[in-house]
C-alpha cells in the first residue's frame, strides 16, 4: 500500500541522477574547483550534495538558501545527522544574518554558515518611493499548486463583489498556469502580466503567501501587506525581523480579508523604507567573492 501510494518517484530519480552525475564527472577525472547549488534540503539535494561530498573531497562545495525565513519549512535547517552522513554542503550561503541563527539551530558547527547577497532582491535597494500610487491592490499568487492558488482567487471574488468600486489586480506565479475563464470572475478584477517591480512600485497594498520572498520584497517596496491565509509562523517571522505590526494583516478567512482590505484602502500611507538590511543582503565587492573565486 506505500509504495502504491508513494507517487513522488521523479524527486526519487532526480536524487539518484544527481548522485550518479556527480560519480561519472570523477570517472572522466574532471577537476572541480567549487560547486554551488540552490539548497531546500529536499531529496534532490542530498543526492546531489551525497555525491559530490564523497567524489569530490576537495573542492569548495555550497549551498546557496536565497529564501527568506520559513520557520515552517524545517528542512531548511539542517540537522547534525545530515551533515554527519554528508548529504548536505559543506557551507550553507543565507542573505541576511537572522537567518545564520535560524538554519544553524540543529548544527553543532556555527561556521558551516556565510553571508552571501540576495542576488534576486538586489532591485530594492534602488526602489523610487511614488506617493501617487495607480492602483489600490495588487495579489501575488505563490504558484505551489493550482488548487491553492485558486482558493486565494476565490477569496478575492468574494472581496470583490462586495466592494465593486475597487479594482483588484492578480499576477499568477510564472511557473504555475491556470485558465482564469472557468472562474466567475466579476468585472473588476483582472489579471496581469507585467513584472513584480512593475506592479508593486505602483499599488497601495500588496496580497501574498507569508512563506514566499514575494512578502518582504513587498514590504521593501512600501506596499502595505495582506496575507490572505494563516500557517501560523508568519507573526514570528516578522517579529523577527522587526517589521511593524501596522505594516501587515494576516487573515483567516474571506471576512477578516475584506476587513484588511478596507483598513488599507481608506489609511493615509507614508511610504518609508523599512530596513532592508535586515531582510536582504546587498552585494559588495567582498560577499560576491563567494561565487567569483
Amino acid at each position: 500500500k506505500e509504495i502504491k501510494y508513494n507517487l513522488d518517484y521523479n524527486s526519487i530519480f532526480i536524487s539518484l541522477s544527481n548522485f550518479l552525475f556527480s560519480k561519472k564527472l570523477k570517472q572522466k577525472r574532471i577537476k572541480i574547483k567549487k560547486i554551488i547549488n540552490w539548497f531546500e534540503n529536499q531529496c534532490v539535494d542530498k543526492g546531489w550534495n551525497f555525491g559530490f561530498r564523497i567524489n569530490f573531497k576537495n573542492s569548495e562545495q555550497i549551498g546557496y538558501q536565497a529564501m527568506t525565513n520559513a520557520p515552517m519549512y524545517h528542512s531548511l535547517s539542517p540537522s547534525q545527522y545530515e551533515d554527519s552522513f554528508k548529504v548536505i554542503p559543506k557551507k550553507i550561503a543565507v542573505i541576511n544574518r537572522s537567518l545564520i541563527k535560524e538554519r544553524s539551530r540543529f548544527l553543532k558547527n556555527k561556521n558551516n554558515f556565510i553571508l552571501s547577497p540576495a542576488l534576486r532582491s538586489q532591485d530594492v535597494f534602488n526602489i523610487k518611493y511614488k506617493k501617487n500610487r495607480t492602483c489600490k491592490i495588487v495579489v501575488f499568487l505563490e504558484g505551489n499548486k493550482i488548487s491553492s492558488d485558486l482558493r486565494i482567487v476565490k477569496k478575492f471574488i468574494y472581496v470583490a463583489q462586495r466592494l465593486p468600486e475597487l479594482v483588484i489586480y492578480i499576477k499568477k506565479h510564472p511557473r504555475l498556469n491556470f485558465d482564469e475563464s472557468t472562474l466567475l470572475v466579476p468585472n473588476n478584477i483582472r489579471f496581469s502580466s507585467k513584472s513584480f517591480s512593475n506592479l508593486a512600485s505602483k499599488c497601495k497594498i500588496s496580497s501574498c503567501g507569508g512563506a514566499t520572498t514575494t512578502v518582504l520584497q513587498s514590504l521593501a517596496y512600501g506596499c502595505q501587506l495582506i496575507i490572505p491565509t494563516n500557517n501560523g509562523y508568519d507573526r514570528k517571522t516578522f517579529k523577527s525581523l522587526k517589521i511593524p505590526n501596522k505594516n501587515f494583516k494576516i487573515c483567516d478567512n474571506e471576512i477578516e480579508l475584506l476587513n484588511a482590505v478596507k483598513h488599507f484602502i481608506n489609511r493615509n500611507i507614508n511610504f518609508k523604507k523599512i530596513s532592508l538590511e535586515s531582510m536582504f543582503e546587498k552585494i559588495n565587492n567582498k560577499n560576491i567573492q563567494i561565487f567569483l573565486n
